[in-house]
């Protein structure tokens, strides 16, 4: 197959916060002064969209994926299982709240509940997944080690890399910042600060695209050596 089903996962994890993140500040954190406006405006629901489509097109990919993948039932069933746990706890944990406290933060004491369910995830759940991201690529490369010729192609590195990048940069002027830009990168403590307030969002995406990049360049010279040795093997013969 050529594809790692760890790195898979590393990433469709990783959109999967990012869509509970959006989804816990729009409808759970209504109140809150970071990330988005007070109500949410247009901009805001765009960037819902975005993360809401992302996440829809990696867990199909992931489970399309597993399906069609030749790996032992016992390694897709175990990889699946590592994802629904943590959908449980994310994604689905998010919803579950909305649906049982549908009127948001203006619950009063309540409000205590929201500041823990999202500070949990701004401050200890996604740092973990931006690593997983960033995993993703020792994953992929030692599949690539083991199969020669895998399926991944030039253009279907190349596309997610250069959109991803573009969507990160631009994450960091589309969210609501209540500091000049020039200061959250002047001290470690300020960079965390934002990180973990407003710039998963573009830490996550451009993450994923040096990602993606790195493997761009790794698939582009392995087949520029496969053409070489093509060449190359006509004139060994003679």
């Amino acid at each position: 197959m050529g594809i790692s089903l760890a790195y898979l996962l590393c990433n469709v994890i990783n959109a999967t916060e990012q869509y509970t993140i959006s989804t816990s500040y729009l409808f759970i954190a209504q109140g809150s002064d970071f990330f988005i406006y007070n109500p949410p405006n247009t901009e805001d629901w765009l960037n819902f969209l975005q993360l809401a489509v992302t996440w829809g097109l990696s867990s199909t990919l992931f489970f399309l994926s597993v399906f069609y993948s030749p790996a032992r039932l016992g390694r897709k069933t175990f990889i699946v299982g590592i994802y629904i746990a943590f959908l449980s706890i994310s994604l689905l944990a998010a919803v579950l709240y909305i649906l049982t406290n549908p009127c948001g933060s203006s619950r009063g004491n309540e409000c205590l509940l929201d500041a823990i369910f999202l500070g949990s995830h701004l401050i200890f759940v996604n740092p973990v997944v931006t690593i997983l991201a960033i995993a993703a690529l020792p994953a992929q490369l030692q599949e690539l080690k083991r199969h020669r010729h895998a399926v991944l192609s030039l253009v279907g590195l190349a596309s997610p890399t250069m959109i991803f990048a573009v969507l990160g940069l631009s994450w960091v002027f589309r969210v609501r910042l209540d500091q000049n830009l020039s200061d959250i990168f002047w001290t470690w403590g300020t960079f965390i600060s934002w990180y973990q307030l407003v710039g998963w969002a573009a830490v996550d995406n451009l993450a994923f695209a040096v990602v993606q990049g790195i493997l761009f360049l790794v698939v582009l010279r392995r087949k520029r050596t496969a053409m070489a040795e093509g060449e190359n093997e006509p004139l060994l013969r003679h």
